[in-house]
């Protein structure tokens, strides 16, 4: 595999994660970009909500590390074990 097939794989999967994390359906992208100007103002406010989601979900892991507070994996239903935590 070549240096520059890589690169431009790992793109686009990284391309496609963000996306994804913006709620942005991947399918109706050609769609989405041919109104260029609703494409970017819809652009903008979900990766300021996707910004201001991760933002809270870092200040709440933060303070339950603080605290001492066991995080909890609701699909295992089983405590996270960070491996530096003690």
């Amino acid at each position: 595999m070549s240096t520059k097939y890589f690169v431009k794989l790992v793109l686009v999967l990284v391309l496609k994660t963000n996306m994804r994390a913006c709620d942005f359906p991947l399918n109706e992208l050609v769609n989405l970009t041919a109104d260029r100007s609703s494409w970017r103002s819809s652009l903008k406010k979900k990766v300021s909500d996707f910004e201001r989601r991760r933002i809270l979900s870092l200040q709440d892991k933060r303070v339950q590390r603080k605290t001492g507070r066991q995080m909890y994996n609701a699909a295992m239903n089983k405590p996270i074990n960070w491996g530096f935590i003690h």
